[in-house]
């Protein structure tokens, strides 16, 4: 299992960036962070991407906010780490 604490780091830093406003961070570097980190995490064999989907699940428990839970709850399919209801990975175009 890919560890709780890599998870909650991964989380932490998603949640940095698609919360962040453009004054904070350049909105376009934003994305391509994001999508370059979503293109590594997808080179993941498929049992560590599963581990990593349910991590992303266990540590969405403990943020506060419902949006912010709500987010790293659905990181999986953002960051196209899983197939989506139709047998497509999702990703965060």
């Amino acid at each position: 299992m890919v560890p709780l604490e890599v998870v909650n780091a991964l989380a932490n830093l998603a949640i940095a960036i698609d919360f962040s406003t453009g004054e904070q961070m350049d909105e376009d570097w934003a994305v391509q962070v994001l999508e370059q980190m979503a293109g590594d995490l997808q080179m993941l064999g498929p049992e560590d991407l599963a581990s990593l989907s349910e991590g992303f699940r266990k540590v969405s428990e403990s943020y506060r906010e419902a949006e912010v839970r709500q987010f790293v709850w659905e990181l999986p399919s953002a960051l196209g780490l899983e197939d989506d209801e139709d047998g497509e990975n999702t990703d965060l175009d």
